[in-house]
């Protein structure tokens, strides 16, 4: 797909019709997953439903479109909507990774911190392979104010994703936050080389 070929030449406009074509043609949902996130990407919101929507409707599809749908609705400001929707794609793959890391940053947003350790411990030990799901186990700890336990779920996800400098820079901001500064400092110096 040539989407990120407009997008890093500063195209993005150029890229609809392109991706629209390729839709037509190929009749696939990778290319209908494509253009949706063109339009949520050009903030048309109306037009990634559209496209979205067809998909929920497809086995082989249905769980990324409902997830993508919720974080539209995440976006939106509409968390209990958005929550509903996680809840209904959980209903049918309780082990889906994206909806339960989606989960947990929802219910973050709504002051659910209890349910949202809930949602990222599942989401860490069902997938215990997934930077993604420590980092969000991370988050949540980190929201809890639990540093030490926050600390350890970044350092998973860091040696999970080696080249993941986000959990490293979190590290590092906890620690320097706790008063670890040497830490701190030798974390960040890891996390850009």
């Amino acid at each position: 797909c040539a989407l990120p070929i407009y997008l890093t030449t500063g195209r993005a406009l150029e890229a609809g019709p392109h991706l629209q074509r390729v839709l037509e043609v190929s009749k696939s949902p990778e290319a209908a997953l494509a253009l949706a996130e063109y339009y949520i990407g050009q903030k048309d919101h109306s037009a990634a439903q559209g496209v979205l929507q067809p998909l929920t409707e497809r086995p082989e599809t249905a769980t990324l479109a409902e997830v993508r749908l919720a974080a539209m609705d995440r976006d939106l400001g509409r968390l209990h909507e958005a929550l509903a929707r996680l809840d209904k794609v959980l209903a049918k793959d309780a082990a889906s990774l994206p909806a339960l890391v989606l989960k947990a940053e929802v219910q973050l947003g709504l002051g659910q911190r209890d349910d949202a350790l809930k949602s990222a411990t599942l989401a860490a030990e069902k997938h215990p392979e997934s930077a993604v799901g420590f980092f969000a186990l991370g988050r949540v700890q980190s929201a809890r104010f639990d540093t030490a336990s926050a600390i350890s779920a970044y350092q998973t996800a860091a040696r999970l994703n080696p080249r993941a400098t986000d959990a490293k820079l979190e590290i590092a901001r906890l620690q320097l936050a706790s008063g670890g500064a040497d830490a701190s400092v030798s974390q960040i110096g890891r996390a850009h080389v």
